[in-house]
């Protein structure tokens, strides 16, 4: 009758412990941002090379400052390069942030899905985060084209193609990122 008593103790203190690490923990929740690279990483038209990704390092100031955050490529590149050539331009940076790359819904195959609405990029995203994620996971994406969404995303950080990813927009990045952790 002891070792039943026992293991109660020892169950109600499980659950306890349990409990107090739920409600108490300082951990944020992952955080996936969708990147789009011309118009946001450089600006477009990007003429010269040299200038391919020169605001990444902006982005990536602000991403470090975050533990769990992840980013997925959504962009043309995804079709022409593959993750790991990808993740080699952004090595430095935050190569080893990088997790996937959007499906392109354009291109029929065998995991085809029609768009879940009439902007393409947004049912790229959620048809990534429906194979990928729970439901209800925290996203940003981080574009140049607020047309690829449905009018007012919530989730939405649009860029100025010609001029790319600012200060400003850093700011508001972070913001973003704060609101959902």
């Amino acid at each position: 009758m002891t070792i039943v008593g026992v293991e109660f103790v020892m169950y109600s203190y499980f659950i306890y412990i349990t409990e107090y690490i739920m409600t108490t923990s300082t951990t944020p929740a992952s955080i996936t941002i969708f990147l789009d690279l011309d118009g946001v990483t450089h600006t477009e038209p990007c003429s010269n090379e040299s200038d391919f990704f020169n605001k990444l390092p902006l982005i990536a100031e602000v991403l470090k400052a975050y533990e769990s955050v992840e980013v997925v490529i959504s962009s043309s590149w995804r079709t022409v390069y593959t993750i790991n050539e990808i993740k080699d331009q952004f090595l430095l940076e935050i190569g080893h942030l990088i997790v996937g790359v959007t499906p392109d819904l354009k291109i029929p195959n065998s995991n085809w899905t029609p768009p879940t609405s009439g902007a393409e990029r947004q049912s790229e995203i959620e048809k990534w985060l429906k194979d990928n994620r729970e439901w209800g996971t925290p996203w940003i994406a981080i574009f140049d084209r607020a047309s690829w969404f449905e009018p007012n995303c919530r989730h939405l950080l649009c860029t100025d193609r010609t001029t790319g990813f600012t200060a400003v927009d850093a700011i508001v990045l972070k913001q973003m990122i704060d609101e959902r952790i």
